[in-house]
């Protein structure tokens, strides 16, 4: 943690120095609980701002999967990383950082065969709670769905699908979903 804080001390400076008005994010904190190996981001931003990195970011990212749980189940908090956001906007609060807000730089939930993959319509319905929670929360400002498209055709392998489509475009429910969450989209005029 000290080691990437004085990373992200030293980075913002020099970003700050060319483009002042640059909206800096610290690196997306991944899902993880606290166990002799892997920090939780909860105790990784605890000790980011221990190490001084308060005023080295303006947007605190964390990629907050909670699959195969709802991002609001709170059963699962103890390793829910969706749900422990509450944990980690307590520390923004405590270290004066309330005024800042976070972003959802990855989420999502894998579909197809593998042992973690869940249904597509579990897939949906994890990435509209996740939208209900952000407006719920109130501080979420931006959630980054991964990914638009599934990157293969292997349903075993998770990695290959987490699309909103899969690779030969065909909608899953979470598209729908993610349509409904932003007020409807149209096709992107060119």
């Amino acid at each position: 943690m000290n080691t990437y804080t004085a990373l992200l001390k030293a980075a913002s400076e020099s970003i700050r120095a060319v483009q002042p008005g640059a909206k800096i994010l610290n690196g997306g904190l991944a899902p993880a609980v606290d166990n002799g190996s892997d920090i939780s981001p909860v105790t990784y931003l605890k000790g980011m701002y221990a190490a001084g990195a308060k005023s080295s970011f303006d947007v605190f990212s964390i990629h907050p999967y909670s699959w195969p749980a709802l991002p609001s189940d709170s059963s699962t908090q103890n390793w829910n990383t969706f749900y422990r956001i509450r944990l980690m906007r307590e520390s923004m609060v405590q270290n004066g950082d309330s005024g800042k807000k976070v972003w959802a730089t990855e989420f999502g939930a894998p579909t197809g065969t593998g042992p973690t993959a869940v249904s597509p319509q579990l897939q949906a319905n994890i990435i509209s709670d996740g939208f209900a929670q952000a407006k719920v929360l109130g501080y979420i400002e931006r959630i980054f769905i991964y990914s638009m498209r599934d990157r293969g055709t292997n349903t075993s392998d998770i990695e290959q699908n987490f699309g909103l489509v899969t690779i030969n475009y065909t909608p899953k429910p979470a598209l729908a979903a993610v349509k409904q969450a932003v007020g409807g989209c149209s096709t992107p005029k060119i």
